[in-house]
């Protein structure tokens, strides 16, 4: 069983196990080397009734053969690196005596030199294939690893875009909710506002107005919505209104807009077409201001428009109720409640001879001629209060012929 030359002596194969569930079954064992502390795992295999043993460990990176199953009956396949391992060519001997396993000194040194034959055959056959799949593999793990990392960054920034955007949109509904809470407040004040208000943008188009512009003009916010403001004006007051206007570079739009921008603001009467425009046109007092950004852009002007109809008619009956004072062939004078004199026209200094500034603040007694009694001024007076009018000529006095007519519902006070 042993071989006592120092060249030839066997080595007992230590811990041997036997696997069987291995295809083919096989026996693992570790091999002690004389003088060294460190062994060496080998499985056994039985080919054809002859024991052959390799490395249990692939000789190129280490991997684990234990399990690897033979191709070809004979040959052995690194998961890792598909290296082969023909056990024919190992030449290993190995003898079973009594359960044992043996192997001869002389063989386990050459395990090197087989170790060196199988890769060279190995590489003389595909050493180059090999070679180029590892590269290939290697390149391949890099470009995953890096592709990975590079998934990994972009899922991240993804993300984190995403969770910002949500964040953005969330704001955006807030500020958006905000503005049209704006909206609707302004519109609301804008119509408790009894006057006109008309916005219009830098080129004179109506971006907005109150229910007031509807109410007075017949005209719907549909309609006058993106109309230049210029159409509610005659075009008897647009000539006017450009006539005032100097040479402008640029192309005149609106020749309101144009007068509000030259002064910075603008006023003025101005009749307003309505939507039956054949009607009497009503009379308004505009008001106009430009309308700047929180960054002082220019955005358009405001217009503002009070009705004025009234005032103008009854500024028209005064000056011709004044006319008619001012004229008249008769002595008028005016009084206050408590019989002050306000006013005179000219007949009455003609006819009294007094001047306008001597009986302006007195009394309208100082009339009173002495040829009537009491009674005669206690009945005028009480026929201006009830019937609110009263008529005659007064006597003449011993110096001077002054007549007076008391002709006026004013008058309500007299000298007794």
């Amino acid at each position: 069983m042993s071989r006592q030359s120092p060249n030839f002596r066997d080595v007992i194969v230590e811990a041997v196990m036997l696997l069987d569930l291995a295809d083919p079954p096989r026996w693992k064992g570790r091999l002690r080397l004389p003088g060294e502390h460190r062994s060496i795992d080998i499985l056994i295999f039985n080919i054809q009734g002859e024991f052959q043993a390799v490395p249990a460990l692939c000789p190129h990176e280490g991997c684990d053969l234990t399990h690897c199953p033979l191709l070809n009956e004979n040959i052995l396949v690194c998961p890792a690196h598909s290296r082969r391992i023909d056990l024919k060519i190992s030449k290993f001997r190995v003898q079973e005596h009594d359960g044992q396993f043996l192997v001869s000194l002389n063989e386990i040194s050459l395990f090197g030199t087989a170790e060196n034959r199988i890769e060279n055959i190995s590489g003389s056959e595909d050493s180059q294939t090999v070679l180029q799949l590892r590269e290939e593999i290697d390149k391949l793990r890099l470009a995953n690893l890096k592709q990975e990392k590079q998934i990994r960054v972009i899922t991240q920034s993804m993300d984190a875009t995403l969770s910002e955007s949500e964040q953005q949109k969330i704001k955006l509904k807030e500020k958006v909710g905000q503005q049209h809470a704006l909206s609707r407040f302004v519109d609301r004040v804008m119509d408790t506002i009894d006057d006109l208000l008309i916005v219009i943008d830098t080129e004179g188009r109506i971006l907005r107005l109150n229910t007031a512009v509807e109410r007075e003009l017949g005209l719907t916010e549909a309609e006058l919505l993106g109309t230049c403001i210029d159409e509610l004006l005659t075009p008897l007051e647009q000539q006017h209104l450009t006539g005032q206007l100097p040479g402008l570079p640029w192309p005149i739009r609106s020749v309101l807009l144009e007068t509000v921008r030259l002064n910075g603001y603008y006023t003025g009467e101005h009749e307003l077409l309505g939507k039956n425009r054949c009607n009497i046109k009503s009379i308004y007092w505009l008001k106009s201001s430009l309308l700047h950004s929180e960054q002082g852009k220019l955005e358009g002007a405001v217009v503002t428009a009070l009705n004025i109809t009234e005032l103008k008619n009854r500024e028209t009956q005064l000056q011709l109720s004044a006319k008619v004072f001012e004229n008249s062939s008769e002595a008028i004078f005016i009084t206050d409640p408590q019989g002050t004199i306000m006013e005179v026209n000219a007949a009455f200094c003609a006819i009294t001879g007094y001047e306008r500034s001597e009986v302006l603040g007195r009394n309208p007694r100082i009339l009173k001629s002495k040829l009537h009694n009491k009674p005669f001024y206690k009945h005028l007076w009480q026929s201006l209060l009830n019937e609110g009018e009263k008529s005659g000529i007064a006597e003449k006095t011993a110096n001077s012929a002054r007549c007076c007519s008391a002709s006026t519902p004013s008058l309500t006070n007299g000298a007794g």
